[in-house]
């Protein structure tokens, strides 16, 4: 089994560290690639830290359970200049503001500033000497503002196939139609599937309180949707326009719908 994992690195190693609050943004997509036979995978991840300024955070540690290369891993954070596209990831109308040399994305709304974009450029670091898989390293530079502060990269490797599991029904041979079930085993932060090394060291640096997670399944149309562990919050076609340069231009955005599931914490419960 596969198991992601993100947790923190606290500035100060004196005190114990004070739970990182985030709300956790997954778009995982499946498409044929464009002029391609092969099929792409991608995994965007967007954090959004909501108390920079309780916690001090040093660094986000993103395990992935696999080996990345540097050039797989990129930063999509600079793309969320585009008010049209801010829309469409956050489903909110944001105005956007930038700052000449400035590494900071400003969203507003009315006017009120809401949170900030980092923009990581060339600055993400991979380790993949432990764990058995690759650990991203981003170092986290609060903004002046002390407001939340966004991060969003892209996992961009085909070792994200080994989340999709398939299965052919065994009376299929009756069909006049070819079906295939296919199932996403996505997990993250599973205590009991992480090594005891990767749990321990979680433990002894910063832990993410996930205040809500946004899980996004991309699928081509020809793929039906029957149901998940989670009810289905919404589903939606992607507008060709907006998105076609969010994914590089090799997928063909008007053939994927989205798939939302949603998790929202309640009171003060933990949500993983």
């Amino acid at each position: 089994m596969k198991c992601f994992a993100i947790w923190y690195k606290p500035k100060s190693e004196t005190q114990p560290a004070k739970k990182l609050e985030v709300e956790l943004h997954l778009n995982l997509w499946q498409f044929n690639s464009n002029n391609k036979f092969n099929t792409s995978y991608y995994l965007d991840i967007g954090l959004k830290l909501n108390n920079i300024k309780d916690t001090k955070p040093d660094r986000l540690q993103i395990y992935l359970p696999f080996k990345v290369k540097k050039g797989e891993i990129i930063d999509i954070g600079n793309r969320l200049r585009d008010e049209h596209l801010v829309a469409a990831i956050f489903n909110e109308n944001y105005s956007v503001q930038v700052k000449h040399q400035s590494d900071f994305i400003t969203l507003l709304d009315n006017h009120n500033i809401i949170f900030n974009i980092h923009e990581l450029k060339d600055s993400i670091e991979i380790d993949d000497s432990k764990y058995d898989g690759s650990l991203i390293k981003i170092n986290v530079i609060p903004p002046e503002n002390d407001l939340p502060l966004y991060y969003r990269i892209r996992v961009m490797s085909n070792e994200l196939k080994s989340l999709y599991h398939q299965y052919k029904p065994i009376n299929s041979w009756l069909d006049h139609y070819y079906t295939i079930t296919e199932l996403v085993d996505f997990r993250i932060n599973e205590g009991r599937v992480l090594g005891s090394d990767l749990s321990r060291d979680m433990q002894k640096e910063g832990i993410i309180d996930f205040k809500s997670i946004d899980f996004f399944n991309m699928a081509e149309y020809s793929y039906d949707y029957v149901s998940s562990n989670q009810p289905l919050h919404r589903s939606r076609m992607l507008e060709k326009d907006v998105w076609d340069s969010y994914a590089d231009n090799s997928c063909n955005c008007e053939n994927i719908i989205a798939y939302q599931l949603k998790w929202e914490r309640q009171e003060d419960k933990p949500l993983l």
